[in-house]
């Protein structure tokens, strides 16, 4: 986990994480995440769905100013081994076995490490994809892999919704 974050704060000067949080910047000192059309002042504004935005507008209230990238590079390597724990609970449900889950640690680690670094390097960049992974496939568990509860099923389908805002390819 330490190793990773330190990986993930070598991605500090990403354009695209700068980019959603100049939009946050542009939300707090003037109201909106675009630019206006016609405006004179054109700021810097991300082309992707304003998620990773509003979590950096969020963590701006709470008082998250000065170290606000590197927070949210944080954010981005717990919301990538929150999915990997994820998966292996989804491993865990399919599996037949009751092993399933420590083996499947190993097992996803090295396909991280060796067959998708590519992947790796992309999540902990902070990338709106894998918590958007991560936020739709908890709603999905909610609604369909547990005893059904309403306050479950509803919070379930709002967590797909917000998965929705981070990242529009979800709804495939």
């Amino acid at each position: 986990c330490v190793v990773l974050f330190i990986v993930s704060l070598g991605k500090v000067a990403t354009w695209d994480l700068l980019e959603q949080i100049a939009m946050a910047d542009n939300y707090r000192a003037n109201g909106v995440l675009h630019a206006e059309p016609g405006s004179d002042f054109i700021h810097g504004h991300s082309v992707y769905f304003p998620g990773v935005s509003l979590l950096a507008i969020s963590l701006q209230f709470l008082g998250v100013d000065y170290y606000l990238v590197e927070v949210m590079l944080f954010l981005g390597l717990l919301a990538f081994l929150s999915f990997m724990y994820l998966l292996t609970k989804y491993a865990e449900y399919f599996s037949k076995y009751r092993y399933a889950s420590k083996s499947f640690y190993s097992l996803i680690i090295s396909y991280f490490l060796l067959g998708i670094p590519v992947y790796l390097e992309y999540a902990l960049e902070f990338k709106p994809d894998t918590i958007a992974l991560f936020l739709g496939y908890m709603g999905l568990s909610l609604c369909f892999f547990r005893n059904f509860n309403w306050v479950k099923y509803i919070l379930g389908i709002l967590m797909i919704g917000v998965a929705i805002v981070f990242k529009q390819q979800f709804i495939a």
